[in-house]
């Protein structure tokens, strides 16, 4: 989003500055306007942060599950906790 901001306010400042020119100056009261969009665009680009979420994996612990019952159990079990099954 920061450098769609950025290259936005450059495109309007360059296209109000090169429509300007090719006016010869009469069209400086429609690019005026424009150029300070873009200004502003650029400023807002280039000041406020955006902040980038990165999603961490979760690793969690080996399961296996218990042959009688079928729940998920730790892989370490020695016994079901449900249904009390040795392994």
């Amino acid at each position: 989003m920061k450098e769609s901001l950025i290259i936005s306010g450059i495109l309007l400042i360059a296209a109000g500055m090169i429509f300007t020119v090719l006016t010869l100056g009469f069209g400086a009261i429609c690019t005026g306007p424009m150029i300070l969009i873009g200004i502003i665009l650029l400023i807002v680009g280039l000041i406020f942060p955006v902040e980038v979420k990165t999603i961490q994996p979760t690793i969690s612990p080996p399961t296996r599950f218990c042959t009688n019952c079928g729940r998920s159990i730790p892989f370490d079990a020695k016994i079901c906790p449900y249904c009390g099954k040795k392994f």
